[in-house]
């Protein structure tokens, strides 16, 4: 569901006009519009009316069905007493938007850590606030030009640092905030993550049964009562999932993708056949590269408005198969993140995230930004000026941050309010028109309860490489699966070792003898799958017919790279390519898409 408001400088309070799917034909005059539009049947919105204050409800707002007949009843019975200090304690992906008629203001919220955005923008007077930044363009008559800042920032972290957008006219709500408008706009900070951390986490190996009961009454409200597909892969966080469901008696199957008879494959076909429920495997082969990569790598990139990369696009396939035959989507997401120390530079966090927290001086780090490879993409207009920005957003992020916190927590603030959402947010809006998501992991009671104790990895050292450190990283999927589902316990991960291992003596050592063999075998960490170079093999006949964005590009340099050099920058070069398919769309490049006929929006 969509939504977009525009609020004029002086509204006329008694003129709020509320329209769904269809643009109003008489202008609102003064008053106040907001537009909600559906991008599936799942879609659907609650509009509470309590004396002259609206509340409309969009999303997927999760409650224990024990206590409330349907999720209106439910939202009513929220609304008394509310306040922004709640979102944090309800669940789901969601927004609330309030009119107080009386008190002559609007809220606009979303839930915790901002998973689903928000963008805002001011132009003639008007106040425009939507769920999506298209809209805003389409709603606004101001001329929109490109933010070399964001570029910058898209190129080295794989996306925007902080709350820029495409555009400079435009900009991101910050995570775990809300706007209001009283006379004039204000963002206004609802939760500090660092506030729930401790100076003196409790044990964890005191704190295993609490917190796995935590976990498993917590996640049992996750599941729905509808039809649902749970992922299943070789690794922790949906094998536990699976176990809670199992526990919990609900009927549902699962799916996972990859490679022909790679672990995520193999693994979780075995599962299924072990316990008896469905199974669908969504293979990236060459198959898919040839007949479906590119019209879903470009989908996932409206879906998301350049949110994410082309190398998601079976993210985008197969929501789209698993939405035929399920209404709901159960993941483990944000599990590891939330509970193993971050290590190694990938595309969720690459080297220059890293180098924030590692570097505190300005003028070295900015060397290290400007040696990244990345950069080479990039023909930036008033460079000096927008290397300038950046680090005077970076000075302020960490000027903010509340003093005494160690080099890791830090990181972890940015982690919980940055990584978070732009990370798994693209991937959560391309899969809802098929499908609501729901992750018990990012549960904010739950995280609160892992922050009381030294399991969570914001207390862990910074980039903790040591395994025996990283041990207690693993060992609460152990006793949430022994607790719901026993037999999980004895099927082997992707890992070479199995989750009971965790709970006995022998079972350590073979733990470290595994870690030991999987270094030996590894792959460098910043190289991506395999199937995602299959997909860009396939398809780099497309990517050389692309044009690139109005002097923002080194057309020179991407020809060059698509000669053989690709291979070589892989996780770069997606990237980038992302970057110029999006860029080219919405700023009108001539043949975008690498190809003589357009896709057709999804």
């Amino acid at each position: 569901m969509n939504f977009t408001i525009s609020i004029p400088r002086e509204p006329r309070w008694d003129k709020v006009m509320i329209n769904r799917d269809v643009t109003t034909s008489m202008p609102n005059l003064h008053g106040i519009d907001i537009h909600l539009q559906s991008k599936s049947p799942l879609d659907f919105a609650h509009e509470i009316h309590v004396g002259e204050t609206v509340s409309i409800f969009l999303g997927d707002f999760i409650f224990d069905r024990k206590e409330f007949v349907d999720e209106k009843s439910y939202l009513e019975a929220l609304l008394k007493g509310f306040g922004p200090g709640m979102l944090k304690h309800i669940p789901g992906f969601f927004y609330i938007i309030q009119v107080f008629k009386k008190d002559r203001h609007v809220r606009v919220f979303n839930s915790v850590f901002g998973i689903l955005p928000v963008y805002y923008h001011q132009h003639g007077g008007v106040t425009y606030i939507s769920s999506s930044l298209r809209s805003i363009r389409q709603a606004s008559p101001a001329v929109f030009s490109p933010s070399s800042l964001y570029l910058l920032e898209k190129s080295l972290f794989h996306y925007p640092l902080f709350n820029e957008t495409w555009f400079n006219e435009v900009k991101l709500l910050a995570a775990n905030s809300y706007l209001q408008f009283k006379e004039t706009l204000k963002v206004i900070q609802h939760t500090s993550i660092s506030d729930h951390y401790t100076q003196a986490p409790g044990r964890w190996q005191a704190s295993l049964d609490e917190l796995s009961d935590l976990f498993i009454s917590t996640a049992t409200i996750y599941l729905p009562r509808d039809r649902f597909v749970a992922t299943l892969t070789g690794g922790f966080d949906s094998r536990s999932i699976v176990g809670v469901a199992l526990g919990a008696g609900r009927t549902f199957s699962t799916y996972s993708y990859g490679g022909a008879e790679t672990d995520d494959i193999r693994i979780p076909r075995q599962i299924a056949a072990a316990f008896g429920f469905a199974h669908r495997t969504v293979p990236i082969d060459e198959a898919f590269a040839q007949d479906h990569y590119w019209d879903h790598a470009v989908g996932f990139l409206r879906q998301s408005e350049g949110g994410g990369n082309i190398s998601r696009a079976h993210y985008s396939y197969a929501s789209e198969i698993l939405g035929r035959d399920a209404d709901y989507l159960v993941s483990g997401n944000f599990g590891s993140e939330l509970i193993r120390a971050m290590k190694s530079p990938g595309v969720m966090v690459p080297q220059p995230v890293f180098d924030i927290f590692a570097c505190e001086d300005p003028g070295q780090l900015k060397k290290l930004f400007s040696q990244n490879s990345a950069l080479r993409y990039l023909r930036l207009v008033q460079a000096d000026e927008t290397w300038e920005r950046l680090l005077e957003e970076i000075a302020l992020f960490r000027a903010e941050l509340p003093s005494g916190l160690t080099t890791n927590q830090k990181f972890y603030v940015y982690m919980f309010e940055e990584v978070f959402r732009k990370y798994f947010g693209p991937e959560i809006l391309v899969e809802s028109p098929h499908l609501r998501h729901r992750a018990p992991f990012i549960d904010f009671n739950f995280i609160a309860g892992v922050m009381r104790t030294d399991l969570a990895g914001v207390y862990s050292r910074f980039r903790e490489t040591n395994p025996l450190n990283r041990f207690h990283g693993q060992v609460l999927y152990a006793h949430i699966m022994r607790k719901t589902c026993p037999r999980l316990l004895d099927i082997k991960l992707d890992r070479n070792y199995r989750p009971r291992d965790f709970l006995t003596h022998l079972g350590k050592a073979r733990i470290i003898a595994g870690y030991v063999r999987q270094r030996f075998k590894r792959r460098k960490m910043t190289a991506t799958p395999t199937y995602a170079s299959l997909c860009l093999q396939s398809n780099l006949d497309r990517i050389g017919k692309m044009k690139w964005g109005n002097g923002f590009f080194d057309q020179a340099f991407f020809q060059g790279q698509l000669a053989g050099g690709w291979q070589d920058d892989e996780m770069n070069f997606t990237n980038m390519v992302s970057a110029a398919l999006y860029f080219n769309e919405i700023f009108a490049v001539e043949n975008h898409f690498g190809s003589d006929q357009a896709v057709e929006d999804q």
